[in-house]
Parts: C-alpha cells; sequence; structure tokens
C-alpha cells in the first residue's frame, strides 16, 4: 500500500510540475501541446494505478490481455476480409458492364 502511495504522490508532484512549466504565451500549438502532455501524463498515472489495484493477479490478467487481443485479431481479420470480397465486387462491377455491353454492341460507335 505504501508503494501505491509513493506512486500517486510521484504522479500528482509531476502533475503540479507540468502545470507550472505550461506555457503562458497564447500560441495555440504550444497550448495544445501542453494540455495533450497533461493528458498522456494522466492516461499514464491511471494504467499504472489500475495495473496496481487490480483484483486479479498479474498472470490473469496477462491472460485476459492475450485472449482480448486473440479476438480482437479475429474480429480484424473477418472485417478485412469481409471488407477485401466488397471491394473486389465493386471493382469487378463496371468490368463485368463494359462486359456485357460490348457483347451486346451498345455504346458502341459503328
Amino acid at each position: 500500500m505504501q508503494r501505491i502511495m509513493s506512486t500517486l504522490s510521484t504522479a500528482a508532484s509531476t502533475a503540479a510540475l507540468l502545470r507550472l512549466f505550461r506555457p503562458r504565451h497564447s500560441n495555440t500549438a504550444a497550448t495544445l501541446l501542453a494540455y495533450s502532455g497533461t493528458f498522456i501524463a494522466g492516461v499514464a498515472v491511471g494504467a499504472v494505478a489500475g495495473l496496481l489495484l487490480a483484483p486479479k493477479s498479474g498472470r490473469e490478467l496477462r491472460a485476459d490481455l492475450r485472449n482480448g487481443a486473440k479476438s480482437v485479431g479475429g474480429e480484424l481479420r473477418s472485417t478485412a476480409s469481409t471488407l477485401s470480397a466488397a471491394a473486389k465486387r465493386v471493382v469487378s462491377a463496371p468490368e463485368a458492364a463494359n462486359e456485357s455491353a460490348e457483347h451486346a454492341g451498345v455504346g458502341a460507335p459503328h
């Protein structure tokens, strides 16, 4: 518990330093960069705190992450194959229409 409190205290100190050194001028890019840096630091602190306070053991958590990644990978492969088939149909549709028009003699000058 003391390790968790130390980590959270360090995170709070880091956030305070980020606020202290945030640019004071009105440059939009610099302001956006400062806010995104603060956001990334917050995400990192949240991820560390979530892993430290997780009710599952590290082995169970890794297994869950592995299974989730496999299922997402399977869904992505399925979606990619569906999109590939649809793209092939879209690309071949004009070619098939041109072939049928050529065979019928429609639109061809004599």
